[in-house]
Order: C-alpha cells, then sequence, then structure tokens
C-alpha cells in the first residue's frame, strides 16, 4: 500500500514539474538548452567546479561541507565567509554551474 502511494506521489510530482516547464517554456523565462541543462542528472557540484577552477584545494573543501552539515548553510557563504572565495568568483562559477 505504502509503494503505490509512493508511486502516485511520485508521478503526480513529474506532472507538475512537466506544468511547469511548459509554463516557464511558454513565457520565455527559460528557453529549451537552458531547461535541458538545468534538469540535466550531469549537473556538475559547485565544489568539484571550485577545485577545478584551481579557486580552493580538496582539504578546505571537505572542511566546508562539514561545516555545512552542523550549520545548514549554503556552501558558498560557508566559503565567503571563511574567506577562502570572494563573492564575485562565487557568483562566476555558479553561472557556470547552471
Amino acid at each position: 500500500m505504502i509503494q503505490s502511494q509512493l508511486q502516485q506521489e511520485l508521478l503526480e510530482i513529474q506532472k507538475k514539474n512537466q506544468e511547469l516547464a511548459a509554463q516557464l517554456l511558454a513565457k520565455r523565462i527559460v528557453s529549451s538548452e537552458e531547461l535541458k541543462r538545468i534538469l540535466s542528472p550531469e549537473r556538475s557540484k559547485l565544489g568539484e567546479i571550485l577545485i577545478k577552477e584551481k579557486l580552493i584545494l580538496k582539504y578546505e573543501l571537505e572542511l566546508a561541507l562539514k561545516e555545512q552539515e552542523m550549520s545548514q548553510k549554503k556552501l558558498g557563504e560557508i566559503l565567503i565567509e571563511r574567506r577562502i572565495l570572494f563573492p564575485f568568483q562565487l557568483e562566476r562559477v555558479l553561472k557556470k554551474q547552471v
């Protein structure tokens, strides 16, 4: 019984997501290419991009991720507070992420 309820809820969520995507496209809020990129499961994680761009070191990411687990803050916010990253760097990387 619980399994069928979960399946029904997942179907409802998928339907709502499809409706939202159609509205975003119809109102030209996003292009189809942007929508595909946003919904892609291959979307890179922020930390991976920051390391690849040589903006942070792996150990800095690990420490920030541990802090994130305890504080529930956003990763970028933690990195800026720790002065590991400048706001303009975060903004630039976030644009690449999407």
